[in-house]
């Protein structure tokens, strides 16, 4: 560790946080730089998802069970848990746009490594380092919204990349099922590392950080500012509060075709696409939160309902009629983008995490929910082989509710102004 500029705690740090944003930064520029990192979203999530329709191809061929390929999404998820805070890290001592770049193009080029796997164990381990690409532009990318969009339409603009998150979705599950089925599963996979090495080449000369905050482009890391940040208590309680529904999300994004094909509900196709409105629905989703939470100071009740509601829809899963699983699958989606909006404001709006320092912070909330992730998707699993479908859904939904409720303990916004002012 390295010392050399002011601890969180002291002024400087504060005013640094505060500042308004320079005239020269101002206007178009910040737009700009908010649909490169969500066009990074975008490939990112079509990175993650890309691959759940073609599950069942890679079960036949590599000849693997349901609960191995349960494994695949937590291998992904796992990745993301490794790498957060490291990237977090990284970005203060290297520079913001350097580990954006980075990001996207480890995982770009690990789902293109896909295409030419020969065994399951391959396949794996490939996955955990898309999910390694992935948490370290996931931990920096909040981090550069929150620098351009200081404090004006902060959480909508949060909102916007978060819409981009839902159609990276909508189109892996359901686009990619075309090609899936068209082309084959190794083609979809390479697909979606063409796609990220795109996006990484145009943010290498099109990215930038705000001039005024200098420190964005690499600092020292200071083992105060480290322990300031990873002890933060809003952060933990905020981190925990996002575990179930986070886990739960990701069970019902991974597996909810697969369950609605394997229990006759619906075709393949047909799964696919109702699988793709989770993601299509979080795009308005994500922008109502942001736009709703840029205008009230109480956004702890805009995550912790969202939260109780997404869960008692995944319990509900078993036991509805097979046209109701849309609205659940719609409900779902808004619902979660809806909070994951307001969530990632929280290192600025209710921590107060400086600059340089709020990739470590989004890294420490990533981590702690990626936990969920990881753990709830794998126990899914394992309650469908062992217990079957209804068991597996009512965890899922349950750690949703129980776990939503820790944010109870959180603080409101400490700023004590409404975002969009």
């Amino acid at each position: 560790m390295h010392s050399g500029y002011p601890p969180m705690s002291t002024p400087s740090s504060t005013v640094e946080v505060l500042a308004p944003p320079a005239a020269a930064d101002d206007s178009a520029a910040r737009w700009r730089m908010l649909a490169l990192v969500s066009f990074g979203y975008f490939a990112v999530l079509i990175g993650m998802t890309g691959i759940a329709p073609a599950f069942p191809f890679i079960a036949r061929e590599l000849e693997v069970d349901y609960q191995r390929i349960a494994l695949l999404a937590t291998a992904f998820l796992a990745g993301l848990a490794a790498g957060h805070i490291p990237s977090g890290m990284l970005a203060t001592r290297v520079g913001m746009k350097r580990v954006l770049v980075m990001g996207v193009l480890v995982q770009a080029l690990a789902n293109a490594a896909s295409a030419f796997v020969t065994s399951y164990a391959e396949l794996l381990a490939l996955r955990f380092v898309v999910g390694l690409g992935a948490s370290a532009f996931a931990s920096v990318a909040v981090a550069a919204i929150s620098a351009w969009f200081e404090k004006r339409e902060i959480t909508l603009a949060l909102g916007i990349a978060t819409a981009s998150n839902s159609t990276g979705t909508a189109v892996g599950l359901y686009m990619w099922t075309f090609l899936v089925e068209g082309a084959g599963w190794r083609v979809a996979l390479a697909a979606s590392g063409i796609v990220g090495t795109v996006v990484a080449v145009a943010m290498v000369f099109a990215f930038r950080t705000p001039a005024h905050l200098t420190k964005l482009r690499g600092t020292s890391v200071t083992t105060h500012a480290l322990r300031q940040t990873l002890g933060n208590r809003q952060l933990w309680i905020y981190g925990v509060a996002f575990i179930g529904v986070y886990g739960a999300y990701m069970s019902a994004v991974h597996l909810i075709s697969g369950y609605a094909t394997s229990t006759g509900k619906f075709s393949a196709t047909a799964a696919g696409l109702m699988a793709a409105f989770i993601g299509l629905a979080g795009i308005p989703g994500s922008i109502v939160g942001g736009w709703v939470a840029d205008r009230t100071d109480r956004c702890r009740r805009l995550m912790i309902g969202p939260m109780v509601a997404i869960g008692l829809l995944v319990v509900s899963v078993p036991f509805v009629a097979a046209q109701a699983l849309w609205l659940v699958s719609i409900g779902i989606g808004f619902l979660m983008q809806f909070t994951a909006a307001v969530w990632s404001s929280v290192p600025h709006r209710f921590a107060r995490i400086p600059h340089e320092h709020a990739g470590t912070g989004m890294g420490l909330l990533l981590t702690i929910a990626a936990v969920g992730g990881f753990l709830i998707p794998a126990a899914f699993g394992h309650l469908v082989e062992t217990a079957g479908y209804v068991a597996g859904w009512a965890f899922a939904g349950a750690m949703a509710v129980v776990l939503g409720l820790v944010g109870l303990f959180g603080a409101d916004v400490v700023d004590g102004q409404k975002g969009g002012q």
